[in-house]
């Protein structure tokens, strides 16, 4: 797994060493490490990761075993495999100085191998997510991922429909307490894996996808996750991003138009899972219209669906699926627990 364990700006005083907690890490884990130093002049900054017994040794004055980059100017960037359990803190080493403070931007990642109690963890979230699926919709078998991949992002491969959640993304928004915008994401790629092994047009469109999402976050009966969602958004730089959709033709809708589109459903959602209902129920198996009856049926066409559940063929793998949509939680989305 990937995190980010440290996005700071550190203000190391003239003579001094500033220092901020990253957090326990096991033994055989890497920090990857940039910073910058915002000084216009005297921009040299000496960044150093420590276990805590060589922080102490270091603001003690005496030998330590701190590994990083000494008197380095411009952009430092380094890792360091740490070599005991423990906590690690980033270092800036100011203490050479005798008038400059020094103003340091730093951002550090942890690449460690993901806890067994948090994997297990995950791994359950996931089989009960693809059970959730397969019981609610006829879509041919595709795969989940959470993995480490550089950046905070999520994908769905269009060649096979699988799905991958990067594991940078994932713990920031633990890490931010929005488990809700974890499930925004992940039925974002739903929608964009759906359309497209159904051969629907709009499959590769992202406000589309953003309707599905919140689509199903209501008929799961959790649309205060939606929330979480907007608030993930709203973290971002819209100005920012459309000067690099200028540059680079990204398809993506700016974070705050589609904030706007958001409120926009929440504020009105019965149009807009109306029309979903139309898409979606020719879709679905004998479980999933019989489960969204139980879960949703405020938003439920009954017309439409009377229609569809004749029809609608049963679950397959019925023996490994998990418990029917009737048995859960009206508060319990496809995905189970995610926090």
């Amino acid at each position: 797994m990937r995190l980010e364990v440290a996005n700071e700006y550190i203000e190391a005083k003239a003579g001094q060493i500033a220092y901020v907690d990253l957090g326990s890490s096991a033994s055989g884990s890497t920090y990857e490490v940039q910073a910058r130093a915002d000084n216009a002049v005297y921009n040299d900054i000496s960044v150093f990761i420590c276990s805590e017994r060589d922080l102490q040794m270091l603001l003690a004055g005496r030998s330590n075993q701190c590994r990083g980059t000494n008197k380095e100017k411009g952009l430092v960037q380094f890792s360091v495999k740490t070599q005991h359990d423990g906590r690690h803190y980033l270092v800036i080493n100011n203490s050479y100085s005798m008038m400059v403070e020094k103003k340091v931007n730093a951002n550090v990642t942890l690449v460690a191998h993901m806890p067994e109690e948090i994997r297990s963890k995950f791994e359950q979230n996931l089989l009960q997510a693809n059970a959730g699926i397969q019981r609610t919709f006829v879509v041919d078998d595709f795969d989940f991922r959470i993995e480490p991949c550089g950046m905070k992002n999520a994908f769905s491969k269009s060649a096979t429909g699988d799905i991958t959640m990067c594991s940078e993304l994932m713990f920031d928004l633990l890490k931010k307490k929005m488990p809700g915008a974890i499930e925004g994401v992940m039925y974002h790629e739903l929608g964009h894996t759906l359309l497209n092994l159904w051969g629907l047009p709009g499959w590769d469109n992202e406000e589309t996808a953003d309707e599905f999402a919140l689509v199903m976050l209501y008929w799961a009966g959790a649309q205060e996750k939606a929330i979480d969602w907007i608030r993930y958004y709203a973290e971002h730089d819209s100005k920012a991003e459309a000067v690099h959709a200028l540059k680079n033709g990204d398809r993506h809708p700016l974070s705050i138009q589609r904030i706007r589109n958001a409120q926009r459903i929440l504020e009105n959602p019965r149009e807009v899972i109306t029309r979903w209902n139309k898409l979606l129920y020719p879709h679905m198996t004998k479980e999933g219209l019989q489960g969204l009856l139980n879960t949703s049926p405020v938003y439920v066409d009954g017309a439409l669906m009377d229609r569809y559940l004749k029809s609608a063929p049963a679950a397959k793998n019925q023996a490994v699926l998990a418990s029917p949509p009737s048995q859960r939680s009206p508060q319990q989305s496809l995905w189970g627990p995610v926090n």
